[in-house]
Formats: structure tokens, C-alpha cells, sequence
């Protein structure tokens, strides 16, 4: 009869520490950002080399993106955001294929959208708190990045991005135009 229970209580730690080990170990790392050539070198547990990724592949691959830590996938969203914005036909494309509204029960904040003003509107599922913050504000807590999950905060880091790309273009001079009057 003891043998029984503690042959449950083992299994019931046993699934306690799974689930501990593998949701909140990182399996991948950023190992070094080229803006240039557009790639990140990433270094994946098990594999000895490091993998050169091109910023549209790894944006693409979705079970990549969640092995890594959400402040790393923030980084990885924020250089994808530079990129995209400076290059104008892949501004768009992740409409196509990029699904981080999915709930994910592990982690403590959700996305639910965007305002008019481009903020992400959040909720803290643990006090069922609605928060709202820009993405640079976002990017910049690492209390907060880290309670999202890394597809959510590679969206994050995507948005921030793009805000900063559009900050460093240079404004178009418009000349005055000059009002005519009927009677002159």
C-alpha cells in the first residue's frame, strides 16, 4: 500500500520537474547579430556548431523561435523589424505565416492586440489585469518581455523594430505651399 503511494508521488514529481526542465529551459542562444548580412548565428543544446540563420528563415520557423528565451526572441523580432522596414517587400509577409496570438498557458502575459496608436494591449492572466504599453516600453522591461512567450515577444520585438527604423529616416522636406486668393 506505501509502495503504491509513493510510486505515485514519484511520478507526480517526476512530471513536476518535466515539465519544470523543458518550459523553462532555453534550448537555443543568440550567439552574434550581422545587421549587414542579415543573419544570426544561433547555437542550439546538441548541436556542436553554431547555425548561420538568415533573419526571413528563422523568423519563419516557428519551433525555432519558442526553443529560444523570450528576451532572445525579442532581439531576434527587433533586428527582423530593422530589416523588414528598410527592405519594402518583406514589410508584409508575416501575415502569411506568423501565428503568435496562440494561447500558451506557461507564461503569465498574452497579447490580445494592438490600439490605434500601434501600443500592445496585454493582459496579465494571473490577475486579469488589461495593460497597455508601447512596444519600445516593452522591449526595454526585461521583468515584462520575460513573462511573455518568445513567439509573442519576437512579435514585440518586431513592432519595436519597425518604430525604430521609421525614427531614423529622415523626414521629407515639403515645401510651403502658398494660398490664392479669388480676389488677387
Amino acid at each position: 500500500m506505501i509502495l503504491k503511494y509513493v510510486v505515485v508521488l514519484f511520478n507526480r514529481y517526476k512530471s513536476i520537474l518535466y515539465k519544470h526542465f523543458f518550459d523553462n529551459k532555453c534550448l537555443s542562444r543568440i550567439e552574434h547579430i550581422d545587421i549587414e548580412k542579415q543573419t544570426i548565428i544561433v547555437h542550439t543544446r546538441g548541436i556542436n556548431t553554431p547555425l548561420p540563420i538568415k533573419f526571413d528563415a528563422l523568423i519563419k520557423e516557428e519551433a525555432l523561435l519558442n526553443s529560444f528565451s523570450s528576451r532572445h526572441a525579442s532581439y531576434i523580432g527587433y533586428y527582423y523589424g530593422v530589416y523588414s522596414d528598410r527592405s519594402a517587400g518583406n514589410a508584409g509577409s508575416l501575415t502569411n505565416y506568423f501565428s503568435c496570438f496562440a494561447e500558451n498557458p506557461s507564461n503569465s502575459y498574452t497579447i490580445r492586440g494592438l490600439d490605434r496608436f500601434r501600443d500592445v494591449v496585454f493582459v496579465d492572466k494571473i490577475n486579469k489585469n488589461q495593460m497597455t504599453r508601447s512596444p519600445d516600453q516593452l522591449m526595454s522591461s526585461n521583468n515584462i518581455i520575460k513573462n511573455f512567450p518568445p513567439l509573442q515577444a519576437c512579435y514585440i520585438g518586431i513592432l519595436a523594430g519597425i518604430n525604430y527604423a521609421k525614427l531614423q529616416k529622415k523626414p521629407i522636406s515639403h515645401q510651403k505651399l502658398r494660398l490664392v486668393g479669388a480676389g488677387s
